[in-house]
């Protein structure tokens, strides 16, 4: 593709940046796709996130780019929130976007990017249901931004946590990224997920911050489908999450990497499933028999979450897989009319159209902007060629923060570099081109530069080299490195 991308026409298009939590997740940044698609042809997005699992974004065809959470980076938050609004601030002028879409339920302070952009449409995206007495002191932030939007829950009836009675958000209804309209056909779903034809098929969703914890938590739900369905045989499938690529297979258990799962719920007969916000709303809008596993967590009520569903007739649950209520609840959600109870409660529910409901509030709100074409050269921004067997000796030289240029080297290039430097990882930021599975465990602080296809589709107004170098030129600003270093 050339730059400009005159002639798709997206040029006149509004332009949106969605930014978004999640340092490997995928909770933030399904939400956020779930709106981007939907505004198809009315608004141009950019996905600016910290999810390493960014790349998943390339078959939707959606630009994106991954930018370092604090942690990644050794810093404070309040360290890092400068360089965020920088990295935002640089976004907004080089690609004139109009707003910004910010989902995490403890966002930065963009204080000071509201006050130095007082046109931009800045908006708190936040999902509610959080403890009773947690994230407080978030509310305080809804000042630093024009708009507040919380896509509502099922279970918001019994929310006790403090954005409840909050009176400032615009509610809209709860937010899935895909349809029941958009499932496969069974047949066509179990012959993607490997899983036979004939016979019952059980969903495992369930997630672990830990790869031996996640191997634990499946083996023992594995064996509770299989007691509550004996002496039937059944097939068992568990989607790899990017946060677990090094998962080994489970006996008994067909385990692939599956992005979006909704996709194939057709293929199964039951969920067992935690009851974190995208699953719940995605398996609850499906229709199928549901055992919830509750998943502890800082802030999202999930016991809460699960609860409203068991109350209300839709779905079971249990809060720990050790002890015989979760049995229990696996064995309910198998009866043989479980799927009837389920198909009737599910018809009562109300509509998941909180992702069009926010697409078409950005595309009455938010209006094209022309990009701010940088008049100033990058020339003057010092790179020095480095191969990179000699990198870890070159950075031994160096006092200072340097930026690392590795867009010319492959998935083997960066599992070397990662692994010569990994005592010198506090002292640089690589720059990568797009990104892959590779970059998920990549133990250094990245930032990713789109392709020239994405920059085109962002309504392109300098060439993509170009735009390359200028985030080279602002990496090193922020970070106050003292050069560039370009791998070879």
């Amino acid at each position: 593709m050339t730059s400009g991308g005159g002639a798709s026409g997206r040029e006149n298009l509004p332009r949106v940046i969605f930014f978004t939590d999640n340092g490997i997740g995928l909770g933030h940044l399904s939400r956020v796709l779930a709106i981007a698609r939907r505004g198809a042809g009315r608004f141009q997005p950019l996905i600016l996130t910290l999810s390493l699992a960014y790349w998943l974004l390339d078959e939707w065809e959606m630009p994106a780019e991954h930018f370092p959470s604090y942690g990644h980076l050794g810093l404070t938050k309040e360290q890092w929130t400068g360089l965020i609004t920088d990295r935002l601030a640089e976004a907004v002028a080089w690609t004139g976007a109009g707003a910004i879409v910010v989902d995490h339920v403890s966002p930065p302070d963009l204080s000071r990017l509201r006050m130095t952009m007082p046109d931009l449409e800045l908006v708190w995206m936040r999902r509610g249901m959080w403890k009773p007495g947690k994230n407080q002191a978030a509310l305080q932030l809804a000042g630093s931004f024009t708009t507040v939007i919380e896509p509502m829950d099922l279970a918001s009836p019994i929310d006790q946590g403090a954005s409840a009675t909050d009176t400032v958000a615009l509610r809209v209804p709860p937010i899935t990224l895909i349809s029941p309209d958009e499932y496969l056909p069974k047949e066509e779903a179990r012959r993607h997920l490997g899983i036979p034809q004939d016979g019952r098929a059980v969903l495992l969703q369930l997630g672990e911050s830990e790869t031996e914890s996640l191997k634990r938590t499946l083996t023992k739900a594995r064996d509770a489908v299989i007691r509550a369905t004996s002496p039937e045989p059944v097939h068992l499938f568990a989607p790899l999450h990017p946060l677990h690529p090094g998962l080994d297979e489970i006996p008994g258990v067909n385990c692939r990497p599956v992005y979006p799962m909704a996709r194939y719920f057709r293929a199964f007969d039951a969920a067992v499933s935690n009851a974190g916000y995208n699953s719940y709303h995605e398996l609850i809008s499906s229709g199928l028999p549901i055992a919830f596993l509750i998943r502890q967590t800082r802030i999202d009520d999930q016991p809460r979450r699960a609860m409203f569903a068991e109350w209300s007739g839709r779905a079971h649950s249990a809060a720990s897989i050790d002890e015989p209520e979760f049995q229990e609840a696996v064995a309910r959600a198998l009866r043989r009319h479980e799927s009837d109870i389920a198909a009737a409660t599910t018809r009562q529910l109300i509509q998941m159209s909180g992702a069009e409901a926010v697409a078409d509030w950005l595309a009455s709100q938010v209006r094209p902007n022309t990009p701010q074409v940088p008049s100033d050269s990058v020339q003057g921004v010092e790179s020095e060629p480095v191969a990179v067997a000699g990198l870890k000796e070159r950075l031994e030289k160096l006092d200072g923060r340097v930026i690392v240029d590795a867009r010319m080297i492959g998935p083997a290039g960066l599992r070397h570099l990662a692994e010569s430097v990994r005592s010198h990882a506090d002292k640089l930021v690589v720059l990568v081109a797009g990104g892959g599975a590779e970059l998920t465990h990549l133990p250094l602080p990245f930032e990713s530069v789109m392709p020239p296809w994405q920059w085109e589709r962002v309504g392109a107004q300098f060439p993509h080299e170009e735009y390359t170098l200028r985030r080279l030129a602002g990496m090193a600003r922020r970070y106050s490195a003292e050069k560039v270093l370009t791998l070879t």
